[in-house]
């Protein structure tokens, strides 16, 4: 989600897939503003997108766009960059084996003895 290492082509195709994701959510904030959308599912989508946003790739990726977004839907991007943190990368194998490990005993966090 920001490794400076990434080749020009894994930049691009990180840019063009975080775009058309902040692109989904600024489209869900105007159907909830407009009230196709409830309260309790616009909160559930808003709280994921608080998520994403704290990874350097996603922040760099909406500063690239941010004058053509919707200027409230910026805003409120805007708002959660001053609440949340910057996030660290994930080691997503270790966090699969981890959850595997988990489901196997039944749902029992287990501590890896090392």
């Amino acid at each position: 989600h920001g490794d400076v290492t990434l080749t020009d082509e894994q930049i691009q195709r990180f840019y063009f897939y975080a775009v058309t994701a902040i692109r989904i959510f600024e489209e869900m904030y105007r159907q909830w503003r407009e009230g196709t959308i409830a309260e309790n599912r616009w909160e559930t989508s808003k709280r994921t997108l608080a998520a994403i946003i704290r990874s350097a790739g996603y922040r760099s990726c909406y500063w690239a766009i941010r004058a053509s977004l919707d200027k409230d839907f910026a805003s409120l991007i805007d708002d959660i960059l001053t609440k949340e943190p910057i996030a660290l990368a994930l080691d997503l194998p270790a966090q699969w084996r981890s959850g595997v490990e988990r489901a196997m005993n039944n749902g029992t966090v287990v501590q890896n003895e090392t």
